[in-house]
Formats: structure tokens, C-alpha cells, sequence
């Protein structure tokens, strides 16, 4: 497959999203969401499980305006990132945390634990994009 440049790949992330990565509805799921690890490592092109893509699409709906909203998405994240081994997902779920820490509370503890977290695991699965924002 042709290697894209990270801006390229982070653009196809937010657009695609026909895979989907819910336990009832695919047996496979998880080796899946290992794949598409993979491939994300690797720069190629990739489609991002649907109902992480949700929780995405969520939680920056509402990032900027309800914080108790948020939360309670990057809680659901984190739990289906766990339970399907999803690194990106879990990584985007500490480095939101972050975020929301350090805008809507002014935590800076808590903000640089949750970056620190994130850029740990983007390093492990090697996004170069992530690696660089976090």
C-alpha cells in the first residue's frame, strides 16, 4: 500500500470509518484493532473502528463546552480501548484527559500525568504525529 505523510493519515482517521470493533458484532474484533495498530505504525492508509471513531467524534463535540459530558466518554474509551488492546484509543483517551485537566480545571498535575501516559503509548505503537502533539 502506498505510505502516506502523517497529516494525510490523521485527515483519513477523522473520514474513515467503516470497520467496527464491538465484540457482538465481529468474533475477530480484537485482532483487528491489533492490525489497524499496525498499520497506523507503518503509515498506511487505515480505517478506524467505527465505535471508536464515535467516541472520538464525542467527546470533541463536547470537549470545549461540557466537561462532565466528556468525561464520561473518554471513560467509555478507555474501558472499550482496554478491552479490545486498542493503544490509540487509549493513548487519545489520556491525552483528551490532559486536555480537559489542564483547560476546564487548571489541574497541571493531572494534565502532564495524562500527557505524559499518552506520549508513553504513542511512542509504543510509534505515531509519529501523536508522538509529536502529545
Amino acid at each position: 500500500m502506498k505510505k502516506l505523510i502523517p497529516s494525510k493519515v490523521l485527515a483519513l482517521l477523522v473520514l474513515t470509518t467503516s470497520l467496527s470493533c464491538t465484540k457482538k458484532e465481529n468474533v475477530n474484533t480484537k485482532n483487528e484493532c491489533i492490525v489497524y495498530q499496525e498499520k497506523l505504525r507503518s503509515g498506511e492508509q487505515v480505517v478506524i473502528p467505527s465505535s471508536i471513531q464515535n467516541l472520538y467524534n464525542l467527546i470533541r463535540q463536547y470537549a470545549s463546552t461540557d466537561y462532565n459530558k466528556t468525561s464520561q466518554y473518554i471513560d467509555q474509551l478507555t474501558h472499550q480501548s482496554q478491552q479490545l488492546d486498542f493503544t490509540h484509543g487509549l493513548a487519545k483517551a489520556h491525552y483528551t484527559k490532559g486536555w480537559l485537566a489542564f483547560e476546564h480545571k487548571r489541574d497541571y498535575t493531572v494534565a502532564l500525568k495524562n500527557y505524559q501516559i499518552a506520549l508513553n503509548l504513542y511512542e509504543s505503537i510509534g505515531v509519529k504525529q501523536e508522538i509529536a502533539e502529545s
